[in-house]
């Protein structure tokens, strides 16, 4: 028995597994290449998901499909920001530059336009 009420609808896609997946990729645009927390950015959000299927309110195809979900907006959005067609684009470089300016150790902030996204197998973290 779950240990709180499980809803009584459909679960599938899990948006905690897409949402954390999601803010995952947007740090690895953000963050230098070496920042020692990019590391960590995708374990977190496969744990988030799996405390989602723990608590018998997901099943591993709801948190893999929003892992999946996540990588397609995060490539859709890597797109439209290397086309530099929206304020976006120039927010994510702001972001960027400030985080250069304050963490210069760990190496040196990219932004969008030479950053790509590492496809990575829905709920593990890992590249295929």
């Amino acid at each position: 028995m779950p240990p709180m009420p499980v809803p009584g609808h459909a679960a599938y896609p899990s948006n905690h597994a897409g949402q954390s997946h999601l803010i995952a990729y947007f740090l690895e645009f953000i963050l230098p290449g070496r920042h020692p927390a990019r590391q960590y950015l995708h374990p977190l959000a496969d744990r988030i998901a799996l405390n989602r299927e723990v608590m018998g309110l997901h099943y591993r195809s709801d948190s893999d499909a929003g892992a999946q979900l996540a990588l397609w907006t995060a490539q859709a959005a890597e797109t439209v920001i290397n086309e530099g067609k929206t304020i976006f684009a120039q927010a994510v470089e702001a972001a960027a530059k400030e985080w250069e300016r304050k963490r210069a150790p760990y190496g040196t902030a990219t932004g969008f336009r030479t950053v790509g996204l590492n496809p990575q197998t829905p709920g593990t973290g890992e590249s295929p």
